[in-house]
């Protein structure tokens, strides 16, 4: 089956979440056998922004000052894409700034 680019850009932003995570591992070499489990969880720029508690304006600052990494997928009416993983770092990091002697007591 031959598809032509703007069908492949149409299907991916009509993508629920297995399937973009699907493609995104596909389009960054990650290996296609690995279980869904094991897969880097992505979250919508909504999403992400809910995740941490701060709006999508505050959410661009953060990618525009290198704090937060986004994966943007299509042209025209393109996707940005966050790493869960990378957020849940970012609000650890943010915790051990704005309250040292947490970490000092873990230690």
């Amino acid at each position: 089956m031959k598809f032509s680019t703007e069908n492949l850009i149409t299907a991916v932003l009509k993508a629920d979440d297995e399937q973009k995570n699907k493609i995104f591992n596909i389009l960054t070499g990650a290996d296609s056998d690995k279980q869904t489990s094991q897969q880097e969880k992505m979250l919508t720029k909504k999403e992400a922004s809910a995740f941490l508690g701060i709006s999508p304006a505050s959410l661009d600052r953060f990618v525009q000052n290198k704090k937060v990494t986004k994966i943007q997928f299509g042209g025209k009416h393109s996707k940005n894409l966050f790493k869960l993983s990378e957020l849940q770092a970012l609000i650890e990091t943010s915790k051990t700034i704005l309250n040292p002697t947490a970490q000092e007591a873990t230690v």
